[in-house]
């Protein structure tokens, strides 16, 4: 709400889609946020490969396959697969370098004993400077 009253782009939309098509578009909605958002996790490496081939697939004919989903929302297969190939290509080599890593307090470096909690949270840069070492 702006000063009290609302904008149109804050207006509620009613979506005219059948439920197979708003399915539809849910399925390749959340393959391809899964896919922008954790394509560098390697927890997500087996999901984002599914996805992947699932994406690089021209199969037709099963229902919910990319190629008929592609068709049915009217949006251009080949324009979809670039966009994930740009968001791929984008992705950093060794994510895990650039992570703030928390090490047993036995492993940081040592000033004094200090008493408190039993893990230090370290910065990215000490994280990297202990991976160049």
């Amino acid at each position: 709400m702006a000063c009290g009253s609302m904008v149109p782009t804050q207006l509620p939309t009613w979506c005219f889609w059948s439920p197979e098509k708003r399915l539809a578009g849910a399925v390749l909605a959340h393959a391809l946020i899964e896919v922008r958002d954790h394509r560098t996790d390697p927890k997500y490496r087996r999901l984002i490969a599914e996805d992947l081939a699932w994406i690089g697939t021209n199969d037709a004919q099963k229902p919910y396959s990319f190629v008929r989903l592609c068709q049915l929302l009217n949006i251009e297969p080949v324009w979809v697969r670039e966009t994930v190939h740009r968001w791929m290509a984008d992705a950093p080599a060794h994510p895990w370098k650039v992570r703030t890593t928390v090490t047993p307090l036995d492993a940081a470096p040592r000033r004094r004993r200090v008493r408190g909690p039993k893990a230090v949270l370290r910065t990215v840069d000490q994280a990297q400077r202990q991976l160049a070492d």
